[in-house]
Order: structure tokens, then sequence, then C-alpha cells
């Protein structure tokens, strides 16, 4: 297959991160083993690392330990010095390891494996427009999907932020987020575990057929659901959490939602019912990690792209 559109030839350089939010145990604990057992991720011509991030957060047992790691890979914050919560001086350990982020990077390729407590099935999260990402997914999904153990992955894409993005995957030249739910933090559950191993050994055996040219010449049809809003909790009396994400919903995570259907449930019992726009998926339901945040959920468009 010729090169995409501004896509070097070769992917030489990986990175294959868990701990990134140290209370998400599913990543950190296949990176481990990737460590214990290097061959496991060794492809011809690439150069692999694996990498916990945030082992402080993980020994600790918790998300981050103040501020978020994930959000402390802005070109702007990376270079300035006087910002000193932990996770901003973590960040700018992984950038001068893997980076620096921009066309310079030393990393080709960061697989950032992250977890949820929603029923978000496996899913890989790619943050912009990257075709090369697009057409790996592509390919990703329909092999596993054709394996005499069929394993079900979609394709989730957040916009690209305002400025640059601030996600530890963007340091590199392509950056993909494996996010694998329902599992609650701080623990395992082995078929997530092996499901998410499987997409991740599958991804770098795409990868390296492509730097021998051998992926397949058709154009692919991809389902791709891009966030386009998030709902807030609505506010209390007392300026607090004033109701619940109604049961229903919780259980229909990436199912279209309808004007009309229950949406929140008050503590009283009365039902506040959704009334936006029709056809959207519900995605990222009550999750626990959007509680500061006042996300009670996100909405995804589905469309399909050719890859």
């Amino acid at each position: 297959m010729p090169a995409l559109p501004d896509t070097p030839d070769f992917i030489r350089s990986v990175a294959l991160v868990g701990g990134t939010h140290g209370d998400e145990l599913t990543g950190v604990h296949l990176v481990r083993a990737f460590l214990r057992n290097p061959r496991l991720v060794e492809r011809p011509g690439m150069n692999v690392t694996p990498l916990i991030a945030n082992e402080a957060a993980v020994a600790a047992g918790r998300r981050d330990l103040g501020h978020d790691l994930n959000r402390a890979f802005a070109a702007a914050d990376l270079a300035n010095p006087e910002l000193d919560a932990y996770e901003q001086v973590r960040a700018r350990q992984i950038n001068a390891l893997l980076g620096p982020k921009g066309p310079s990077s030393k990393t080709d390729l960061i697989l950032d494996f992250h977890s949820a407590a929603s029923d978000m099935g496996l899913n890989c999260n790619i943050t912009g427009e990257d075709p090369w990402l697009f057409r790996l997914v592509a390919l990703a999904i329909r092999r596993l999907a054709e394996h005499t153990e069929p394993l079900a992955v979609r394709c989730y894409q957040f916009p690209a932020p305002a400025g640059d993005a601030p996600y530890l995957p963007s340091i590199a030249r392509h950056g993909l987020g494996i996010e694998v739910g329902p599992i609650a933090p701080g623990s395992m559950n082995a078929e997530i575990y092996f499901r998410t191993r499987r997409l991740a050994l599958t991804l770098l055996d795409l990868v390296a057929e492509y730097n021998q040219g051998a992926w397949p010449d058709e154009t692919l049809s991809l389902d791709v659901y891009t966030q386009v809003a998030t709902i807030p909790f609505p506010e209390g009396d007392d300026g607090g959490l004033g109701t619940m994400v109604h049961p229903e919903r919780i259980r229909a995570v990436y199912e279209p939602i309808l004007p009309g259907d229950p949406l929140f449930v008050g503590f009283d019992g009365a039902v506040i019912p959704y009334g936006g726009e029709a056809g959207l998926f519900p995605t990222f339901v009550n999750e626990p990690s959007y509680y500061p945040k006042n996300i009670a959920l996100c909405l995804a468009r589905r469309t399909q792209r050719q890859a």
C-alpha cells in the first residue's frame, strides 16, 4: 500500500504505556508483563519500549497525585519548568524520554492503555485526524472480527483540542489510546486483560506488516464514534449533585438515545428525560473519574468513513 499523506514510510519506535492513571490497572499489569517478557512485543525492525507512566500513583492506588498526567502534555506546559506538581514534572521526564513533542519526536507510535468503569467495551481512541491511525484501527477491527474467537472493537474519536492536545500520546507522531471497560478502578478482570492484550499484539503485528509493505490495497469502511458533547449532572438545590444517571441508561452504553428516554433520576425518584438530538450514542456513562468534571456522560455521533 502506498504511504499515506504526511506519513513516513516506517514505524521504527513504539512505546507501550500503562499507568498514565495509577488506578487503571489493566494497562499497568499488561505493560509489566511486557517488561518481564519483552519477546512478546518484539517485532522486526521496531524498537518497542514498555513504560509505566505514573509509578507513584500506581503505588498509592490513586488516579494521580493531584494533577491528571494525561492532561500535562500541552507544549506550553512541557516548556514551563515552574510547573512543579508531581505529574507536571513527570510529564517533562516522559517527554524527554519519548519525545520531544513535535516533528523531531523519537517515538513514532504510542499505545496508551486506559480503562473505564463505564461499560465501554474495547475501544481504540484517536484524537483529531490521523489517516494512518484510522487505517491501522480499521485493519485491527477486521482482523479481530474474523478471528476464530472474534473480538469486537470500536473506533472512538475525540475532537482535536483548540490548542495542541495535552494527552500523553500526543508526544509521538501517532498516538492511540486503548480504552476498555467495565472495570472498577483499582481492580483487575482477567477477561478484559486478555482482550486488551490481544488487541495490543494485533496492532503491533499490523504495524510490522505496514513496515514490510504488506497492508492490503483495498479501501476499508470504518464506523467512527466521534464525541460531540458532554452532559452535566443537573444541579441540586444546594449546588451539589442533584440527580443520578438513570439505571436504564447505565445499562445502555453505545445504544442510541432518543428524546424522552430516561436520562436522570432524582433522589426523590423523579425521572428527567433526555431532550437533545436523536440518535446520538451515549458513552462514558456514569464514569466515576468524570464526576469531578461534572460530566454524567458523553455523546458521540456515528459516521462511516473510508480508511
